[in-house]
């Protein structure tokens, strides 16, 4: 019984470890985040969905955080979808390729498909993500969407979307 109280300690003292060095559990930190989002929300080098929006901006920098990045990075390449933020692919491209678990991504093409692949430094096989083909693109209205790039530049979103479910299926911390 003693050794599962023990180990019941060390696994609450290792949560609060992690909750204190969280932007929005150690108040330092959080109390900085906020001035630093105060003066990124009055700034025009922000999309729109950031400025004079201080609570976008902490959230932002609360992410940029998690994953380690520049935050004035993930505030160019952040946007908000019904109210859940998302990352641009060429971010995700990003951060799979300087996660430090595999190779460059690498992408199998044709005009109308990609799938993401990238060889896993550990396991040394290469992995391949789901797919993205014309068939998904129409089924999502994708390419429906007033301004959407899917009809302008097709082999870029292919990319971007291939990469995306690449890192939801073998990387989502990232």
């Amino acid at each position: 019984m003693g050794n599962k109280m023990e180990l019941v300690k060390r696994q609450a003292a290792a949560a609060l470890i992690t909750a204190s060095s969280s932007l929005l559990f150690n108040v330092d930190k959080f109390e900085h985040a906020q001035r630093v989002a105060r003066m990124l929300a009055t700034s025009t080098l922000v999309p729109e969905h950031f400025r004079n929006n201080i609570g976008n901006c902490v959230i932002a920098l609360n992410y940029a955080d998690r994953i380690n990045a520049d935050p004035f990075m993930v505030l160019q390449n952040m946007y908000v979808v019904h109210g859940r933020p998302g990352i641009e692919g060429k971010l995700v491209i990003a951060l799979i390729n300087q996660c430090g678990r595999f190779e460059p991504l690498e992408f199998e093409e044709t005009p109308t498909s990609c799938t993401a692949t990238a060889r896993e430094f550990k396991s040394k096989r290469t992995l391949r993500g789901p797919t993205v083909d014309a068939k998904m693109v129409s089924a999502e209205g994708w390419n429906k969407k007033p301004g959407s790039k899917w009809l302008t530049m097709p082999q870029i979103m292919y990319r971007y979307r291939a990469a995306t479910f690449f890192a939801r299926t073998y990387c989502p911390e990232v």
